[in-house]
């Protein structure tokens, strides 16, 4: 239901007080005014640039001001806005330090390590190639699986976010393995691929636009 500005003739919500077009006051009074059907609250609009869930009420997305379409989605179906860079990084940093005591470990058990040189690195080249192949394919192996499981690591869980595909779906197991040896891409050229999470309006790095992946916060 709408009601029609007598200034410019246009139309504006029933309960809105003010002209959304010309700004003119209406003589707005809950008593008289008719009931406009109210969206149910748990429904939301998602804007179609950054993927940001906004408001029933919002006209523009509040984190890249673009027009917001007027179709409501129940907040059920999203999985959350996208995760920015530091919150990324922190996840990131609580994983690679659960992965380095678990490399340490199996570099001592397996590897003929002590402890020290483990930690220290302090040992000749063969036993550092060793120690990183071991490193490397623990945190593919952890990644795979825990981002094709549950779409969270032990990072993201502790800071509630998850990995999704572009539109909101689980990855396979397939696209899980592919995005571990994309993180190369973000890597190489002195990590501008994370960077990219900062400057991107879906807060998305290199190798999430190369498998199709996003990153949301599950609680903001």
């Amino acid at each position: 239901m709408t009601q029609v500005c007598p200034a410019c003739k246009a139309s504006s919500p029933i309960t809105a007080r003010f002209c959304v077009s010309c700004h003119y006051a209406f003589d707005y009074s809950p008593l008289t005014q008719p009931t406009a059907p109210q969206a149910p609250q748990s429904a939301k609009k998602l804007c179609i640039g950054c993927r940001t869930i906004n408001q029933v009420e919002a006209a523009y997305c509040y984190r890249c001001g673009l027009k917001l379409p007027e179709v409501l989605y129940p907040q059920a179906s999203m999985t959350g806005n996208p995760a920015g860079f530091w919150i990324r990084m922190a996840a990131y940093l609580i994983d690679q330090i659960l992965l380095s005591i678990a490399a340490i470990l199996l570099a001592v058990l397996f590897a003929g390590m002590d402890v020290n040189e483990a930690i220290n690195q302090s040992v000749g080249v063969a036993t550092g190639w060793a120690t990183s192949l071991i490193a490397t394919g623990l945190g593919v192996i952890y990644y795979t699986l825990a981002i094709g499981q549950w779409g969270q690591t032990v990072g993201k869980a502790i800071l509630g976010l998850k990995v999704t595909r572009g539109d909101g779906s689980r990855l396979s197991f397939q696209r899980s393995f592919a995005r571990c040896w994309a993180y190369l891409v973000s890597t190489i050229p002195l990590g501008l691929g994370f960077i990219s999470i900062a400057l991107s309006s879906q807060k998305r790095s290199w190798h999430d636009f190369i498998c199709d992946t996003r990153v949301v916060n599950l609680r903001g």
